[in-house]
């Protein structure tokens, strides 16, 4: 019988979780901070071979798209690593694009298996529990003191307005409902600089990097709960990935500038509310 999620405690459990997306890895970050484990991470595929020569880990989590190698490069990269320290360990493709049939097209690469992002806490704990070695498994240490999300009462904002671009209650049930740990991701997302790299990619025709941002910009609209303006991001980005239609982005660049802006307009307006 597993632990349930909220009684899995994995001292010893070593993890290393690989994105080029930064509000990705603290997303990761904090839905296992009450697990207890040792988690490293790395920003691309040559930092993730790196860490695996380092270290003995028991579980990889690694994003699909990476820029210069990605995540079924990275795969086969490990296969040939010759001082690799981590042979055992467990490997799941992270991706944003769940597509039917990306399972088992995966499965065939070698990966263990597969998580669809935005993450979802209870399923990053389940499959942590499928594959990690049962003597990792414990029960929660009984010196640790229970952590309660933290909340700071209700928002008005929470009621959703017609025009609203984010939903809120649904970006911080991504966040386990810690309104702490969802500001922490609000404000990531405000500090990032995103969306001025997205444009200056688009003035010089960088098409190959502006899909590359797209992606991530995609996935972090979606852990905010922004999910018109992730579509719209998704769209771009398909449009490029599978026909490489050009076309498609001039006619809907600006457009998605704009609904990328309100958003941030909103961020910003909800941060400074209490």
């Amino acid at each position: 019988m597993s632990i349930s999620a909220e009684q899995f405690y994995a001292p010893d459990a070593k993890i290393l979780v690989v994105d080029d997306n930064e509000m990705n890895l603290k997303v990761f970050l904090g839905l296992l901070k009450n697990h207890g484990m040792q988690i490293d991470t790395a920003m691309s595929g040559k930092e993730c071979l790196a860490r695996m020569e380092q270290n003995a880990y028991h579980m990889i989590f690694m994003d699909h798209l990476m820029p210069e190698m990605d995540g079924v490069e990275t795969l086969r990269r490990i296969r040939e690593l010759k001082t690799n320290r981590s042979k055992d360990a467990v490997i799941i493709i992270l991706t944003a694009n769940a597509v039917s049939g990306a399972r088992e097209m995966f499965l065939e690469e070698g990966f263990a298996d597969y998580l669809s992002k935005p993450i979802i806490a209870v399923k990053l704990e389940k499959m942590i529990q499928k594959y990690l070695p049962a003597e990792l498994l414990l029960r929660n240490d009984p010196g640790q003191k229970e952590e309660i999300p933290v909340t700071t009462g209700a928002h008005d904002e929470d009621a959703q307005s017609e025009n609203s671009l984010v939903d809120w209650k649904k970006g911080k049930a991504l966040c386990m409902e810690d309104e702490e740990f969802y500001r922490e991701m609000l404000q990531l997302f405000l500090d990032s600089p995103s969306a001025v790299e997205l444009g200056r990619y688009y003035e010089e025709s960088d098409f190959e990097n502006y899909r590359i941002k797209i992606h991530a910009m995609k996935t972090n609209l979606a852990n905010l709960g922004a999910a018109s303006a992730s579509e719209m991001a998704k769209q771009l980005e398909l449009a490029l990935k599978n026909e490489n239609n050009v076309s498609y982005v001039q006619e809907h660049h600006d457009e998605f500038m704009v609904v990328y802006e309100s958003v941030v307009s909103e961020v910003k307006a909800y941060m400074e509310r209490r």
